[in-house]
């Protein structure tokens, strides 16, 4: 088990310009009365943690209960940032690559990001209208640690991102099951993983939808793109 950096297809002189270039790179502290929480960027990569405030400690081995308890107080993810300027504003596509819950990994969420009072504090909209604010509590740094790194197991998948004072870092179990008592794929999120999972999880998406509408050819997810989004367009109007 190891750790490597996560470097981009170009390579300037310095690795540290490509990894932590962004006005959004560093770590941010969650500004909220109901959780503590830190967000750490880097120009295509981030890591997030909260945990509501005032969770009670256990002492002792957790019991089941316990151990449910505490998931359902916190968050983390991890994963690729898409930046796009839209004004005076900036639209952020994340994708999760390593999540607390593993049926989120390989959904998209698009957010609007906008810098406040100079570049100190930030405000994210959430595409359900939820709204909440950040404050910046380090700058990249110089450090040659400072950056955005991936676990190299085959047992374990992760990802750390460092500043010079502050870190992030998410691992869990490759190949975890789902929960049980999970709700069965429904058509809309087979459709879903079929537009913007990854390509594994699109095989995966493509044999639900076979066993979701039994006697149709299984969909191709080799094929072009265009051929694959008429497909798509169709799967949902039947």
């Amino acid at each position: 088990m190891g750790l490597v950096r996560i470097k981009r297809s170009r390579n300037p002189q310095s690795p540290l310009e490509v990894i932590m270039a962004s006005p959004f790179s560093g770590a941010w502290r969650d500004v909220s009365d109901t959780h503590d929480g830190f967000y750490l960027l880097t120009e295509t990569h981030f890591c997030y943690l909260w945990a509501d405030k005032g969770r009670p400690a256990i002492t002792g081995a957790p019991t089941d209960d316990d151990a449910a308890a505490l998931f359902r107080s916190m968050s983390s993810r991890a994963g690729t940032n898409r930046f796009t300027a839209q004004g005076d504003a900036w639209q952020n596509v994340s994708t999760m690559l390593v999540s607390a819950d593993p049926a989120s990994v390989g959904r998209e969420v698009k957010e609007t990001w906008a810098f406040e009072e100079g570049r100190s504090f930030m405000r994210i909209l959430l595409p359900d209208g939820a709204t909440f604010h950040v404050e910046k509590v380090s700058d990249a740094g110089t450090s040659p640690f400072a950056g955005a790194w991936e676990l190299v197991s085959d047992a374990y998948e992760g990802l750390m991102i460092r500043t010079d004072t502050h870190y992030c870092a998410l691992v869990t179990r490759r190949n975890r099951p789902l929960p049980q008592g999970s709700e069965p794929v429904s058509l809309d999120r087979a459709l879903e993983v079929l537009r913007t999972g990854w390509q594994r999880q699109r095989i995966a998406a493509a044999t639900e939808l076979a066993m979701i509408k039994p006697g149709q050819i299984l969909f191709e997810v080799r094929a072009p793109g265009i051929v694959q989004q008429r497909l798509l367009g169709r799967a949902k109007s039947t």
